[in-house]
């Protein structure tokens, strides 16, 4: 296992296989500004968000500025080297969880949606959010449009705008969603 500074936060190490070390220790509960002494420690690093990348959380200047930072990201940097403009982190193997070096290369975006695809993990139609439709409500749209139902009027009956309609029905978006026969 090798272990490479993190660039911008003296104290701390990334490894190759993913793992983010800290010179400093812990505060001691009583006065969060007393750190216990301590050899280097491995961090747990938290799951940011709804994305399941894994995150750590870095301190510098003393402990008053603290930074939020992906683990993949970190092991990108030290082991290969600044993100080049316009390029992605990749995990080769479809697991957001594998920080390995071996794992992990930066990439276009076609080339990192090619690999979500190619290992099912696009999220798309319910798994969005934000999603207005369901893919029942979609295959319903594409019936009453083909049946010469306007947007405007199938919008109103799903309580959405004729524009989310349309491209549902045109397959610029949902367009995962077969009708079928």
């Amino acid at each position: 296992m090798e272990h490479r500074p993190i660039a911008g936060f003296p104290g701390y190490t990334v490894t190759d296989t993913g793992e983010v070390w800290s010179a400093f220790g812990r505060s001691n509960g009583k006065n969060p500004r007393a750190i216990e002494a301590s050899p280097q420690r491995k961090l747990s690093p938290g799951i940011a968000g709804s994305n399941g990348y894994e995150q750590v959380w870095l301190y510098r200047n003393e402990g008053k500025e603290k930074h939020g930072r992906f683990v993949h990201l970190l092991v990108l940097e030290a082991f290969v080297g600044v993100r080049p403009e316009g390029m992605q982190a990749r995990h080769l193997s479809g697991n957001e969880r594998d920080n390995r070096h071996e794992n992990l290369t930066w990439g276009t975006p076609t080339e990192n949606a090619a690999d979500k695809a190619r290992h099912g993990t696009t999220v798309r139609g319910e798994a969005i959010r934000q999603a207005k439709l369901t893919e029942q409500f979609v295959i319903e749209a594409r019936r009453l449009a083909a049946a010469g139902v306007n947007y405007a009027e199938i919008g109103r009956r799903f309580g959405v705008h004729k524009s989310t309609i349309r491209r549902a029905v045109i397959g610029e978006r949902w367009a995962h969603v077969e009708v079928g026969g």
